[in-house]
């Protein structure tokens, strides 16, 4: 008897075992790119989650220097009302599922993935700039939690780079896949 609470709520299919086995047991050629932009993205997570446990007055205090200043000024609250810690979390959260999305070989079967990986990376890396600016411009100081998700994300920004090429050159010499070949 299979007592799981999905039990055949969750059905597969040959393609998603197929992608199973190969994010865990390949070594693809952008496979690594993909884990070390996962593994930036959770470091900015982490980072951020210490961020927005102050916003949202779970902890009195930032550990480190100048934190409370940045963390706590209306300009962190400006968007949707809503701490851009816990946005920066949502945002983190998209890369870490493209990241994982796909096959070993998506750059062939799901170009777009690839495409929208690297775009979303390249993003992540130009918003991550811009608040290193305004953090530096502002008069409180550097948030030392900001730096370091700041940093992972500027170390992603080119990791989905070679992937998006690949798929591009494998689109222009023709070889591109449909998915439905391969789900």
């Amino acid at each position: 008897m299979n007592t799981s609470l999905l039990h055949g709520v969750r059905p597969t299919t040959p393609g998603a075992a197929a992608v199973a086995q190969s994010l865990r047991a390949m070594s693809g050629p952008y496979l690594r790119g993909r884990r070390w932009a996962l593994g930036a993205d959770l470091t900015a997570i982490t980072a951020l989650g210490v961020v927005v446990l102050y916003q949202a007055g779970a902890l009195r205090h930032l550990p480190g220097r100048a934190g409370d200043q940045v963390a706590a000024s209306p300009r962190a609250y400006w968007a949707m009302h809503t701490p851009d810690a816990a946005l920066g979390i949502a945002s983190y959260a998209v890369s870490i599922g493209l990241a994982t999305a796909g096959s070993a070989e998506r750059y062939r079967c799901t170009p777009w993935l690839s495409y929208l990986f690297a775009a979303k990376l390249l993003g992540d890396g130009v918003i991550a700039a811009a608040l290193l600016r305004e953090e530096q411009r502002s008069r409180n100081g550097l948030c030392w939690w900001c730096l370091v998700a700041s940093a992972a994300a500027l170390f992603a920004a080119p990791l989905g780079i070679p992937e998006a090429l690949a798929a591009k050159r494998h689109s222009i010499s023709g070889g591109s896949v449909r998915w439905a070949e391969h789900a």
